[in-house]
């Protein structure tokens, strides 16, 4: 049996911010029973968001992509935080703290 699910347990938002292309947003710490991130985020056409776990100066060469209007959970650590840069206009970025 495979210990993969789609269903997870919402705890907190952990962050709605603006997120620009001049300086990288980085959430707070995820508590400590905090094992996964869903992250989404809305702006122009076009733009899209990078991130990163362990990079704090994401930039679109060393992040993950997150094209806006789509929503994308990633599994962490508790304590991590999620850093965020835009690739050009400034998006609106929620990110909400999950559990299993």
């Amino acid at each position: 049996m495979s210990n993969r699910h789609d269903a997870y347990r919402p705890m907190a938002a952990l962050a709605t911010s603006s997120v620009g292309s001049s300086a990288t947003y980085s959430t707070g710490a995820a508590n400590s029973q905090t094992r996964f991130l869903r992250v989404s985020a809305v702006g122009a056409a076009g733009s899209s968001i990078y991130f990163s776990l362990v990079d704090s100066a994401v930039t679109s060469a060393t992040g993950a992509q997150l094209p806006l209007n789509t929503v994308e959970v990633l599994k962490c650590n508790p304590g991590e935080r999620l850093y965020l840069r835009s690739d050009s206009t400034t998006c609106i970025a929620n990110v909400a703290e999950m559990t299993d």
